[in-house]
């Protein structure tokens, strides 16, 4: 187990430390050995590999490692009981909590998860802790607990920099944002820096809802941990400046993680650096990343913790838990990167990264870079093209919007009394607010506009068929609607109509 061959302390140093040409090599090497583990082990993979016509023992280097075949949730999950995919004698250890995928694409999927893995991602925290002065640290728990795997992952995990003597309380509220409030209001006061984690949007209804209530965000250090999905950095910004968030590089951090292998990658002060950067110069973005009109979440890994591959646009995982995984397929959108390559295609624009960096007091490690975009399944099909969340993320950002709007919708396609298409897009409004025929207008209006900026599909489909045809047909919500943002539940971006 690494956490007996490696302390914290010892992690942190070499994360801060150690180059490139180490981690790819000792990732790699990482990669195959765990193939080989379980391959021997674990009855799953090995009738998987059968299926597929892989004999193991022609697998003899890492060469070879990247052709195996990628299983999947259906092609693995779904396709054998649990005790065959694990580790031997899994559940006869002495802690192994078991934990559910949030169900955003299909069922709950239910895992175990073992004090490693909790161990691995107290190192995470303990980087991110290590970003602040030193100080009494409150943690608020804004994820969803009970058996869901972030907010039992992240409590496990601080309880961990508790034992190890870091100076740091908790309140787990889950999505319960009046006792978010309460816990701001009646316990922050006493504490240097106050932590929240919670999903990007219930982070915003968290903000909003805390500066309405009286909150003093200008006499707290806040910082706020995201996790579940991407967001911009017009979004970043706009929380940041309602929460009186002066370092935006250091005390805003988003978490790469999938309920199969937890909390797999972080978003340093270099990778926040780096995406704001590019987003500067699009020729540079548009050279990093392989979707230039979306952003994707950009953070680091540990590949000693975990190994990504990047195949056909999509991203590979090779992990060591209570469930071993080897090139699973995560169905997400994406790619990898190294410090050298950024480094690079900054250059070739006449850009100095490290110079850049330094200026602004940000330190750059060496740890290789995943990217990731919103998952493929969380778009809609209109007329045979691609909608993206994101993209109508952007358009509810738009300041003519905020005031009315929360940025959270549920967009779906129906179909008329003719059979014909039609882009749905419920939109949540602000406490307050009614609908009008003003609001109707501008909101379709900035939606519109902004896929016809940023959907080439889009654009050329209301070029043949016209905007009338093809704008959505937006209905409006009052704040926590139970019909589709009903409080204290994670928000789904896409429903079936």
């Amino acid at each position: 187990m690494l956490k007996q061959k490696y302390s914290i302390a010892r992690m942190l140093q070499m994360a801060e430390t150690k180059k490139h040409a180490f981690w790819k090599d000792a990732g790699e090497q990482r990669a195959y050995e765990v193939f080989k583990a379980v391959a021997a082990k674990v009855p799953a993979y090995r009738d998987f590999l059968k299926k597929n016509g892989v004999n193991p023992a022609a697998i003899k280097n890492y060469a070879d490692f990247k052709k195996l075949p990628a299983p999947d949730k259906n092609s693995y999950f779904r396709s054998y009981p649990l005790e065959k995919i694990l580790w031997p004698k899994t559940l006869d250890q002495e802690y192994a909590a078991i934990c559910a995928t949030s169900g955003s694409t299909g069922e709950p999927t239910y895992l175990p998860r073992t004090l490693e893995l909790d161990w691995e991602f107290s190192f995470w925290l303990e980087y991110f802790m290590n970003q602040a002065k030193p100080g009494r640290t409150l943690f608020i728990i804004g994820f969803s607990l009970g058996m869901w795997q972030a907010g039992m992952l992240t409590y496990s995990a601080l309880y961990q920099l508790g034992l190890r003597g870091r100076d740091l309380s908790i309140i787990s509220t889950g999505i319960n944002k009046k006792e978010i409030i309460n816990a701001l209001r009646n316990v922050a006061p006493d504490f240097d820096h106050v932590v929240i984690f919670a999903y990007p949007p219930f982070m915003k209804d968290v903000i909003d809802e805390a500066v309405a209530a009286g909150i003093n965000f200008k006499k707290m250090h806040l910082r706020l941990v995201f996790g579940g999905e991407t967001y911009t950095e017009t979004f970043r910004d706009q929380l940041a400046r309602k929460a009186h968030i002066k370092d935006i590089y250091r005390d805003t951090y988003d978490v790469y993680g999938c309920a199969e292998g937890g909390g797999v990658a972080w978003e340093t002060p270099g990778c926040v650096f780096i995406r704001r950067l590019a987003l500067k110069h699009p020729a540079v973005y548009g050279r990093l990343f392989n979707q230039a009109k979306n952003v994707p979440t950009l953070a680091q890994f540990n590949p000693l913790f975990c190994w990504f591959e990047e195949h056909a646009a999509e991203l590979f995982l090779t992990v060591d838990n209570a469930v071993p995984l080897v090139r699973y397929r995560l169905k997400d959108s994406g790619g990898t990167l190294d410090l050298a390559r950024i480094e690079k295609v900054f250059a070739e624009a006449g850009i100095n990264l490290r110079k850049e960096a330094r200026t602004a007091g940000v330190k750059l490690l060496d740890l290789p870079f995943v990217y990731a975009y919103e998952r493929n399944d969380f778009t809609v099909s209109f007329y045979g093209l691609q909608i993206y969340p994101q993209h109508l993320k952007r358009a509810l950002e738009k300041k003519s919007l905020e005031k009315y709007l929360t940025g959270k919708f549920a967009m779906a396609i129906t179909y008329d009394k003719e059979g014909n298409q039609q882009f749905e897009i419920n939109l949540e409004m602000r406490p307050g607010v009614a609908q009008s025929a003003a609001l109707v207008e501008l909101a379709a209006k900035e939606i519109a506009g902004t896929l016809l900026d940023l959907n080439t599909e889009y654009r050329e489909l209301t070029r043949m068929l016209s905007l009338e045809r093809t704008k959505p047909r937006l209905n409006f919500w009052e704040y926590n609607h139970d019909k589709y943002f009903k409080a204290g539940t994670k928000q789904k971006w896409l429903v079936k109509a």
